[in-house]
């Protein structure tokens, strides 16, 4: 269920759950596993949602050979997957 804020908007349930788990440890790393776990295509990057409020999300990958090309950068697609689960957090 959603929260309600001070001015009667309805807080978004992904940001709900985000203040709920980053106020405890290993919050933030249990929240980039459900993100990934809801969309499975997204655990290809390994995502780890560093902050999260709104109008603001970023979303960072380590560095792996699972998201660099042939040519040993940081693979195009794989930018895009963290563009598209902070604009998916974003427009919730």
């Amino acid at each position: 269920m959603a929260e309600t804020t001070q001015d009667n908007r309805t807080t978004p349930p992904t940001l709900a759950l985000w203040r709920r788990l980053t106020s405890k440890p290993g919050g933030r790393r249990l929240f980039s596993t459900a993100i990934a776990l809801r969309v499975p295509y997204f655990a290809t990057v390994l995502p780890t949602v560093r902050e999260l409020a709104p109008g603001k999300c970023e979303v960072s990958a380590p560095k792996w050979f699972g998201v660099h090309n042939h040519i040993k950068t940081f693979h195009a697609i794989a930018t895009c997957n963290l563009a598209e689960i902070a604009m998916g957090m974003l427009a919730e």
